[in-house]
Formats: structure tokens, sequence, C-alpha cells
């Protein structure tokens, strides 16, 4: 029994020594700290621009400006009014125009001149002569100066004559040639239907010749209504 006790006093003076000098005991903490999530940022894409086309500016159309058309049945150029019969007592003669044609004044015998004004820089006319021996209706009638672009042979009812195209020429300066101022073309005809030799020149005037064959049906229109009083 004392054996006993003595083992028992024994054990529980060792457990107390080892008790204290193990001294107060820390737990470790037993949370595990989170390790921070490694979340991925998505870059936003960066879109391709879209392609722009260009701004094309359209290019300026230079439309030509209408021009006058000639009536193909009077020779009257369309827009200048209907065709208006004119008369040259001194020949007995008429024939029709465009009533915008007005009669120009003149101090000169032997001719009559029409302009409308509408194209100021276009004229047709009439001009006549009596011719004497050895007179030609060319040198008597024909402008000067000027230079024969084409010339051919007409026959009518009243007389053989000649189509002449003419360059209409300015005064030369010294040593120069003499520029061109306007071309014309003129029906110059002898009559076989009256007593002794009458040149009748119908005629049309212009700036060039673009303008000169643009205008040609007013020539035309004169001739074929042209009448004398003998006819």
């Amino acid at each position: 029994m004392a054996r006993w006790t003595d083992h028992l006093i024994l054990t529980t003076l060792i457990a107390v020594l080892v008790t204290a000098c193990a001294g107060p005991t820390t737990a470790l903490p037993t949370t595990v700290p989170e390790r921070p999530s490694s979340t991925t940022t998505a870059v936003p894409a960066t879109a391709s621009p879209r392609a722009v086309p260009p701004t094309v500016t359209p290019m300026p159309t230079n439309k030509p400006e209408p021009t006058q058309e000639l009536a193909t049945e009077s020779g009257s150029p369309a827009g200048w009014g209907p065709a208006q019969t004119r008369e040259i007592l001194a020949l007995g003669l008429r024939f029709d125009l465009p009533e915008s044609f007005q009669g120009l004044p003149s101090d000169l015998d032997g001719q009559m001149a029409y302009r409308s004004p509408d194209l100021p820089d276009v004229q047709v006319g009439v001009m006549w002569r009596d011719l004497e021996p050895p007179m030609e209706p060319e040198a008597a009638l024909l402008p000067t100066p000027s230079r024969v672009l084409a010339s051919d042979p007409i026959d009518t009812a009243w007389g053989s004559g000649r189509v002449i195209t003419l360059e209409l020429l300015g005064m030369a300066e010294d040593g120069h040639e003499a520029p061109v101022v306007g071309v014309a073309r003129h029906v110059l005809l002898v009559r076989a239907d009256v007593p002794g030799r009458r040149a009748v020149d119908f005629y049309l005037r212009a700036p060039g010749e673009k303008q000169l064959e643009a205008y040609a049906g007013l020539l035309d229109g004169m001739l074929e209504s042209a009448t004398f009083d003998e006819d």
C-alpha cells in the first residue's frame, strides 16, 4: 500500500514538472490565408478601323450652251419669229427673212442689208449693179480686200452665176499679213431676163466659217423665196 502511494505521488510530481517547463502553448492558426485569385483581366480587343471610302467630288460638266437651230423648211432660224416678206422696190425683188432681222440704214445705192439683234455679227443682204463693158460682177460687187476660199457655178431661172466663199481681210500693217476679220458667202448672178447686164448679189457674212455654215439656211431661204416683178 505504501509503495503504491509513493508511486502515485512520484507520477503526479513528474506530471507537474513537465507542465511547468512547457509553458503556455500557442495554437497554430488553422486558417490558411486565401491565395489571391489569379483572375485574368480580359483586354478589350481593339477593333480594326473601318476603311472609309474616299470622298469623290464630281467633276463639273461643262455642257455646251444650246445654239439656235435653223428650220429646215424655210431656212429661218428657230426662235427668231416667222418668216416675213421683204421688198426692194428698185429691183422689184421680194424674199423672206425672219421677222427679227431688221433693215440697216445705208447711204449707198445698190445695196440693202439686214441684221438681227440676237446675232449682231451675222448679216445678210442684197447688192446690185448695172454692168458696163468690160466690167465683171466679181469686181463690181465683191468686197475687198478678200481672199477666195471656194467658187462654184450656179444656174437659176434668172441667169447664171457663181457661189463664192470669201475670207474678209482687214488692213495689213507694215510687214504683216492682213488679218482675217470674217467670212462671207455670195451668190452672184447676172440676170439674163432683163435688158443689159444687171448683176445681183445675195450674201451672208459671219465671224467665222463655223457660223457661216450654221446660218447658211438664211441665205438659202432668201434664194428659195425670191421673186422679181417680171416673174
